[in-house]
């Protein structure tokens, strides 16, 4: 019998805060009548990996959806408060594997609460950088964005309702 490779510890631990933080997202969104709702995350062992390469965090009610990223990070609702040059917009893999392409990325700080909203449409502006994994002890490929490509969440409803 093939071992499974799913879900592991430090999975189900990421995926977890991943989902407070992605209900935390919707819950914001709908206060501004954005039809919006958290993916709720299959934790069943029986899913294979590749199976989550589409997920989805945040679903809107036309049909797109919203990528949420939290960090253990504190930053306040201005770009320029984000602690770093630039931030980590997911894995070069876990990106190029979506298939209902994000219409960005909404960064939260996991100490404040606080979002900062990266669009998808600056991805021909990101950049690339090889890196040790912390939380999951692995070295990875990341896609990372200048944090003069990041926006408020105000902007972020701007563009979510079509008017940036």
């Amino acid at each position: 019998m093939k071992p499974k490779p799913f879900p592991d510890d430090i999975f189900i631990r990421e995926a977890t805060i991943g989902q407070k933080y992605a209900e935390l997202v919707a819950a914001r969104l709908r206060c501004h009548n954005i039809d919006a709702i958290a993916s709720q995350f299959d934790f069943d062992p029986e899913r294979d990996p590749a199976d989550f390469a589409d997920e989805q965090d945040v679903l809107l009610g036309d049909g797109r959806c919203l990528e949420v990223k939290s960090r253990r990070l504190a930053f306040d609702c201005d770009p320029s408060s984000f602690p770093y040059k630039t931030a980590l917009v997911d894995t070069a893999a876990g990106w190029r594997q979506k298939i209902n392409k994000p219409v960005g990325v909404c960064v939260v700080s996991q100490h404040t609460d606080q979002m900062l909203f990266i669009p998808a449409e600056t991805e021909p502006q990101w950049g690339t950088k090889k890196g040790w994994d912390r939380v999951r002890s692995i070295h990875e490929n990341w896609l990372t964005v200048d944090r003069d490509l990041m926006v408020t969440f105000n902007q972020m409803l701007d563009h979510i309702n079509g008017e940036s």
